[in-house]
């Protein structure tokens, strides 16, 4: 899969990763990470945005760079996807009566660990990107 479409996708899966964390954040028991996590993905946007931006506009000829590129993106795309599936499978329950959502509390509690690990490896890739985004157009 070429970066382009890598990128597309780590966007669009960010997009509703954010839309999720916003209803868990509304919700009276929400845990306090929630609102860390929701600016990290955030910031991740801006970043994946600037990558977007960057490969319309002049796409990596050299094959290395273009490798990596595709590795760190690739990687984000694996730890979003993981994130929206702990929040959508653990952390939000639908009520049985078709009710609004609610927090699952203990499954949260249970995912905080695996949770902050996907965050740090998501704030590891923003930074090379950053730094390959950096290096690229200096």
């Amino acid at each position: 899969m070429d970066p382009f479409s890598i990128v597309t996708s780590a966007i669009t899966i960010a997009g509703a990763i954010t839309t999720s964390l916003r209803l868990l954040q509304q919700m009276h028991d929400a845990p306090k990470y929630v609102t860390v996590l929701l600016q990290e993905i955030s910031d991740f946007e801006i970043i994946l945005a600037e990558v977007d931006k960057f490969l319309s506009d002049s796409p990596p000829t050299d094959i290395q760079q273009s490798t990596i590129l595709s590795q760190y993106i690739n990687t984000a795309l694996l730890t979003l996807t993981e994130i929206d599936f702990l929040i959508k499978t653990k952390f939000l329950r639908r009520g049985s009566d078709g009710s609004e959502p609610a927090v699952r509390r203990l499954a949260c509690l249970k995912s905080t660990s695996r949770l902050k690990e996907l965050q740090n490896t998501l704030q590891a890739v923003k930074m090379n990107l950053t730094t390959i985004l950096g290096v690229t157009i200096a």
